[in-house]
């Protein structure tokens, strides 16, 4: 997805759209949180690969249908 260029973004950061940019950023104050971050992102860069509808809880556990990081065989 396309993110802020100017921003790293690390595998597990919980991500979040703004609808005024149409980027991906780990801001949360007035943005939609979407997911986590799958693949590391550096600075500067334009995209970063995030899975989906992972929510983060507040008490530190995840929810939704992720079971760990991808596995790669």
């Amino acid at each position: 997805m396309s993110k802020v260029s100017a921003l790293a973004i690390a595998i597990g950061n919980v991500v979040y759209f703004d609808n005024a940019t149409g980027l991906v950023n780990k801001t949360a104050s007035g943005n939609t949180r979407i997911g986590i971050a799958v693949s590391a992102s550096p600075n500067p860069s334009g995209t970063v690969r995030v899975r989906l509808g992972i929510i983060w809880r507040h008490d530190d556990q995840w929810s939704g249908p992720y079971r760990g990081p991808p596995q790669h065989v």
